[in-house]
């Protein structure tokens, strides 16, 4: 492997932090939950109801986007065999606290936030490490090793998949756990949405975090590994003379 690896690979890590940062907003979900599900109500002495749910959910760093759509049908009572089917288009911020009431907004806000700064962090980690890899490029002919140089390429990488570890750590257990827990431990919920609860997995969003991070280390790998020789460079150039 040699220093064109590695640039290919800080050019795939910034396309990823790019893509991660789409899920800002929910149009690309860090996490996502989906499901079909229903349950029966009785909402007086004599009527009970059937409530028939369609959730489909992306969770941002800032917000949830998605939709919701039921369907109320009146089993007993003086409305019986009668329903109504709604749908409403989710998209809520997590930090207005008029638009979301649940216990995890707050949380989620403050991950949300941590999550973009260190992909910010990552973002400028990984164009240092580009450069110093270019010029490390650059050496090799030359025989010239620095160990400047070679600490900054392995210690920049490094540092930006750290970055990237702390963002996806920080979003699983900051936000995608209290969402969890908010559906799983509510008791104004019926114990059907533990059912959607289950289906909340990270999404898009998370992979690209992960997969940067992957590509990261890669990076520190490969330029711990990479050393230049002057007995090399010399004995090629000989090979070259005829």
């Amino acid at each position: 492997m040699n220093h064109c690896v590695s640039l290919v690979f800080l050019v795939l890590t910034f396309v990823f932090c790019i893509v991660s940062y789409a899920g800002a907003k929910g149009d690309l979900g860090w996490s996502r939950g989906a499901a079909k599900f229903s349950y029966e109500e009785q909402i007086g002495g004599t009527t009970t109801v059937k409530r028939e749910f369609d959730v489909d959910i992306n969770y941002g760093l800032l917000k949830e986007k998605g939709t919701n759509k039921w369907t109320v049908t009146y089993l007993t009572g003086p409305s019986a065999g009668q329903s109504s089917s709604e749908t409403q288009d989710v998209e809520t911020e997590y930090n207005n606290s008029d638009d979301c009431t649940a216990s995890y907004c707050d949380d989620c806000a403050k991950a949300g936030d941590t999550v973009v700064s260190f992909i910010t962090f990552a973002i400028i980690a990984v164009i240092v490490c580009a450069i110093f890899t270019f010029m490390r490029s650059n050496n090799v002919n030359s025989g010239e090793n620095s160990g400047c140089k070679k600490f900054i390429t392995f210690g920049s990488s490094v540092t930006a998949g750290i970055f990237l570890l702390i963002a996806w750590s920080t979003w699983i257990g900051g936000c995608e756990e209290k969402i969890k827990n908010h559906l799983t431990d509510n008791d104004a919920l019926n114990d059907a949405w533990k059912e959607y609860a289950d289906t909340i997995a990270p999404s898009v969003g998370f992979a690209m975090a992960f997969l940067g991070m992957v590509s990261c280390f890669i990076v520190a790998l490969n330029e711990c590994c990479i050393s230049h020789s002057k007995d090399t460079a010399d004995t090629t150039a000989a090979v070259a003379v005829p």
